[in-house]
């Protein structure tokens, strides 16, 4: 069984949250891993095909996946034309957050955990050539997609609408994917990886890196219940203190990332009214 919805990213923009809520409608089967990766040369593909489809249920109406690797064109080359191959008829969903917002957020997550180690002016040293910066020109990378998807198969919604108005726009994705746009779980209160206000309070003893690996070994070895104590456990245990955006990266940012969002307000009739750019 292969699926038939791809949520393709944008990375920090609540793609684990709408990932667990596709998972709790009664004809929707969310792979049990988030983030396959299946389409990335570098990533999962060399584990075939046949590993793919073990990872959805026939049982269900919608099968689906979320990899937000999937848009970090050009860093990952060829997702979209591979993707289309094995999947050409399936539904994509975008979900999108303020651009700035997202390149400053992924950057924290990376130097909190993921091997980043320069400073937050040194990574946006360079920004036309940068992967937080390409990973939030949303435009730039729906682009790709719309080489092989027409647009109607794609669903752009906002991190910003998923939290305010959740209801409405989970309906709005339950009538886009064909199930019943009524059904409702009081497990949609929940609201996962909310952005933290505190990150690694020192460079030299990287609680950060522990934290990480903490929280990716817990995951991976424990049923879920006990998985999320201990995670809320390491949570309070190690705090961090976000380091300061200087404010003249912040205006370059915006600058840099205008033209796209203004492209991007034109092919989707989004007004995405509540971003900085």
């Amino acid at each position: 069984m292969l699926p038939n919805l791809v949520i393709i990213g944008a990375e920090k923009s609540g793609t684990s949250s709408l990932h667990y809520y596709l998972s709790l409608h009664s004809d929707i089967h969310m792979s049990k891993q988030k983030e396959l990766n299946f389409f990335n040369e570098n990533l999962s593909r060399k584990k075939g095909l046949a590993w793919y489809e073990r990872q959805f249920s026939t049982r269900h109406r919608v099968n689906g996946e979320t990899s937000p690797h999937y848009t970090r064109y050009p860093h990952e080359k060829g997702v979209v034309r591979y993707m289309h191959e094995v999947i050409p008829q399936a539904k994509l969903i975008y979900i999108l957050r303020d651009p700035v917002e997202r390149a400053l957020s992924a950057y924290f997550d990376a130097w909190c955990g993921y091997g980043e180690d320069r400073s937050v002016e040194e990574a946006f040293q360079d920004l036309e050539n940068n992967i937080y910066v390409d990973v939030s020109r949303y435009h730039f990378q729906l682009e790709q997609y719309l080489k092989y998807y027409p647009l109607d198969r794609i669903l752009v919604l906002t991190a910003e609408e998923l939290k305010d108005q959740r209801e409405a726009v989970l309906k709005k994705v339950f009538r886009f994917l064909g199930v019943d746009e009524n059904f409702f779980c009081r497990e949609f209160a929940r609201m996962l990886n909310r952005s933290k206000e505190r990150y690694r309070r020192t460079r030299k003893e990287k609680p950060g890196w522990i934290k990480r690996r903490v929280l990716m070994a817990v995951q991976a070895c424990l049923p879920g219940a006990v998985s999320r104590i201990i995670i809320r456990w390491v949570e309070r245990a190690v705090p961090f203190e976000r380091p300061s955006v200087p404010e003249d990266l912040q205006k370059k940012l915006t600058e840099i990332l205008h033209d796209d969002v203004q492209k991007l307000r034109e092919l989707t009739g989004i007004p995405f009214s509540t971003w900085s750019v």
